[in-house]
């Protein structure tokens, strides 16, 4: 099984975060946002986008799912987008405006099909603390 090494760093924030984690290559952009938010710590209560390029990918109640383009759905595959070395943009809780900056570090084959946690590096803010 391909998975994707990625290290994800909470910018802005007074403290370091960073988590560096295993996914497999082909969940959707809503698996890899539950993932961040389990490695992360977060309690997923907010709104979230992600940035890969000029795609700007968000929940959206109005989609049909089958009318989707690749790049404007948080039901696109991430390996349809993402590829080792590329960098892109998680953002958690519009109000509160937490952005995290994701690397593809690396594509690497492991037998695992469940999300890993490598490294954990501090504690994430409370939900609603700013």
């Amino acid at each position: 099984m391909k998975l994707f090494k990625l290290k994800i760093v909470l910018t802005g924030y007074s403290e370091e975060v960073s988590r560096t984690i295993l996914v497999p290559v082909d969940i959707d952009f809503e698996e890899l946002h539950q993932n961040i938010q389990r490695a992360m710590g977060w309690e997923n209560e907010h709104l979230y986008a992600f940035k890969v390029r000029e795609d700007e990918i968000r929940p959206d109640d109005n989609l049909d799912i089958n009318d989707l383009d690749a790049g404007e759905s948080i039901y696109t595959q991430i390996n349809t987008l993402l590829r080792k070395g590329d960098t892109f943009e998680y953002l958690y809780d519009m109000g509160d405006d937490w952005k995290h900056m994701i690397e593809v570090e690396d594509t690497i084959e492991f037998t695992s099909k469940k999300p890993i946690v490598l490294e954990s590096i501090g504690e994430c803010p409370k939900e609603n603390s700013r």
